[in-house]
């Protein structure tokens, strides 16, 4: 008798043990939109990839993720951006030697037509966004950069082309011409950030989840070999 109560409770209480546990996916998952694309998650053991079709241009994410309490989180990491994009580059030296004087012009790599409102972005180590300064109607801009210990990298971009990172310590004491040629970008990549879902159900099947919106996303488990 004291057996059977034994196992009795032990079946009751056996989720509340595994609630707070985490678990690990693997395998891909597909979500449709509505006509055509759709989202791929692809997971293996700690890592996750995210592929965003039916866009203009594919949207690609990675990093690490984690279950718990049926919650799932997705931190992302920066992805490299394999850069078509060019970049010249001629420096003088300059006094005071604590500062860098920046000229910048940014054109079309194949017609050569400058690109006005292009993005010149100042941003610290981790590739956070300090402030933006945008092309004049020729394509140019105009840099004094002084606290090298906060900005180390300014960024070229303009949507639909790809992004050029420069590291800023080169610049030190010099007055530095740039010409940033941008070639047409063949995907667009999700920053750092995270990502959390409330897990409604995960089978072999299908992994339903609740975005912070509150909205319903049905993915469904590829087949083997897919």
């Amino acid at each position: 008798m004291i057996k059977y109560i034994f196992l009795y409770f032990l079946l009751i209480l056996s989720p509340l043990f595994l609630h707070g546990q985490s678990h690990s996916l693997s395998g891909k998952y597909f979500y449709p939109f509505p006509g055509e694309g759709g989202i791929v998650l692809e997971f293996s053991e700690k890592t996750f990839n995210k592929n965003i079709q039916g866009h203009l241009t594919p949207i690609i994410g990675k990093g690490i993720y984690q279950i718990k309490s049926n919650k799932l989180l997705l931190k992302y990491q920066n992805v490299k951006n394999p850069d078509t994009s060019i970049v010249k580059i001629e420096t003088k030296n300059i006094k005071p030697s604590d500062m860098g004087v920046l000229s910048i012009k940014v054109v079309d790599a194949s017609s050569g037509k400058v690109f006005p409102f292009a993005s010149c972005g100042l941003r610290n180590n981790k590739e956070k966004l300090i402030s933006v300064i945008l092309t004049d109607t020729l394509g140019k801009a105009n840099i004094t950069l002084y606290n090298f210990d906060i900005i180390k990298i300014i960024s070229i971009d303009l949507l639909g082309y790809d992004r050029i990172h420069i590291p800023t310590s080169q610049f030190k004491g010099k007055s530095v011409v740039i010409t940033a040629f941008l070639k047409p970008q063949l995907a667009n990549y999700i920053e750092r950030k995270e990502e959390i879902y409330k897990i409604e159900k995960l089978d072999s099947k299908e992994l339903i989840l609740i975005n912070e919106y509150k909205k319903r996303m049905r993915f469904k488990r590829y087949k083997r070999g897919l």
